[in-house]
């Protein structure tokens, strides 16, 4: 076993005190081992890890667990632990879901392969608990492990190098940290999913490539652990953006996405009981979701809308969200103040 000095992993944490263990262990002992794990509780305040059993199974020299605001989102939380590695000197940061592990290798060969191609970001293959591919992974990010009728081929079907994708899974991602200046990394309009996506957009965008690495894998449990369950938000952010010009999916050719996202919209409102509105705009249809924390970011959108880089918009909000947060095992002016204020 080797220690990855100038690798860090981020875990962005909500309530999984069941998994975290299993995370955090399989990262420890595998071939290379991150130097630093820092943990981003966003949990509610009244059930942090740090108030758990499962912490003192995990608390060690190589830990920095840090408590934000309740209910920050995925990519914000993501960004937080990037913006600490950046500031630590890491070399790469690998961001990874709470209810995944991976194998011993897996971070080895994802290290192995950025060096060696430059690419902005790298991915593994992931699969179920049991050691499985599923349907909805393959359909999204291993197209050739299906075969004519979208089952799922046996493995020796899989890419065996390194192969160029349009998106990568965020479940686990490892990038060079010089993406935390350049792209943000997560844009933090996206509170739960899509913004993985957009990520990879905006990769492919600046001429730079993600690559998935067959050779690095990982196990995802997939809890879809979030503190609001509502992605309707996110995909009428999705389309807001996309009449602001601040995301062009139509970059590439695929002018069908906004009828797709239309569409996702649109049944997960049914699914969820949501209202929407519908307003017209001067370029594409604005789809916003009768939903509070939507409106709250209505400042971060018109900043979206105004052109501001997402690099920019990223760094501010995870100095803010940073600013506000309380780093376990040390003791700095105000962090009790900063945890009682929390709302």
């Amino acid at each position: 076993m080797s220690e990855g000095g100038g690798v860090h992993a981020v875990v962005p944490y909500y309530r999984g005190h069941a998994y975290i263990e299993r995370l955090v262990g399989s990262l420890r002992s595998g071939t290379l081992r991150p130097r630093r794990i820092t943990i981003i509780d966003n949990g509610p305040v009244e059930d942090r890890l740090r108030a758990t059993p499962v912490w003192n199974a995990v608390v060690g020299d190589d830990i920095t667990l840090v408590e934000t605001r309740p209910g920050i989102g995925f990519g914000r939380a993501c960004n937080a632990g990037a913006a600490i590695a950046a500031s630590a000197g890491a070399t790469h940061v690998v961001v990874i879901n709470q209810d995944a592990w991976v194998t011993p290798d897996a971070l080895e060969h994802l290290v192995a392969v950025q060096v060696a191609t430059g690419a902005a970001l790298t991915g593994p293959v992931q699969l179920t608990p049991e050691g499985e591919l599923s349907t909805f992974y393959a359909r999204h990010y291993l197209p050739e492990a299906l075969d004519g009728a979208g089952r799922v081929n046996k493995r020796s079907a899989w890419p065996q190098q390194p192969v160029a994708r349009g998106m990568l899974s965020g479940a686990c991602l490892l990038f060079p940290t010089s993406l935390v200046s350049s792209h943000g990394p997560f844009d933090p309009l996206y509170t739960m999913y899509g913004e993985d996506n957009d990520l990879a957009r905006r990769v492919r965008a600046s001429g730079l490539c993600s690559l998935q690495v067959p050779a690095a894998v990982i196990h995802h449990v997939h809890t879809n652990a979030n503190a609001t369950d509502n992605p309707v938000a996110n995909l009428a952010v999705r389309v807001w953006l996309m009449e602001a010009g601040s995301v062009n999916l139509l970059r590439d050719g695929r002018g069908s996405i906004i009828a797709d996202v239309a569409r996702q919209v649109l049944r997960r409102a049914w699914q969820y009981g949501r209202e929407l509105s519908l307003h017209g705009a001067p370029a594409l249809p604005v789809l916003v979701a009768s939903d509070r924390r939507l409106w709250e970011r209505r400042g971060d959108l018109a900043r979206a809308r105004r052109g501001e880089p997402v690099a920019t918009r990223a760094h501010a909000v995870a100095q803010q969200d940073l600013g506000e947060a309380v780093r376990v095992g040390r003791q700095e002016p105000g962090s009790e103040a900063a945890e009682t204020s929390r709302s």
